[in-house]
């Protein structure tokens, strides 16, 4: 998240844009934990969301199987989709969204 947030930042001439949602069956558990996370790793750019379904929207296509799922779209079309299982979001990955990023944007 915090090299999203960094992207975003950099971003702003491009417009970039993102916001992060969890998912789940209990929003009250989890509120403390986002703010917490938020407040932590100061994160300024990117607003974070709860959504109460572990499942997500129908239409975003996530994986059952996936603990982190990132989408990256433009003018309301997914142009990238990436599906983590749990803590396999490491540098290399978040440096391939990070790439993905600046295609997406550089276009």
């Amino acid at each position: 998240m915090k090299d999203l947030d960094k992207a975003v930042a950099d971003g702003k001439d491009t417009k970039l844009a993102s916001f992060v949602v969890f998912l789940t069956d209990n929003r009250e558990k989890l509120e403390p934990k986002v703010a917490e996370l938020a407040k932590t790793e100061k994160i300024a750019n990117v607003p974070l969301t709860i959504a109460e379904s572990v499942a997500g929207p129908e239409r975003y296509k996530i994986s059952k199987d996936a603990d982190l799922t990132v989408l990256l779209y433009s003018k309301n079309v997914v142009k990238a989709n990436f599906a983590f299982e749990k803590d396999k979001l490491d540098a290399k990955a978040s440096k391939q969204i990070i790439e993905a990023i600046t295609k997406i944007t550089a276009k």
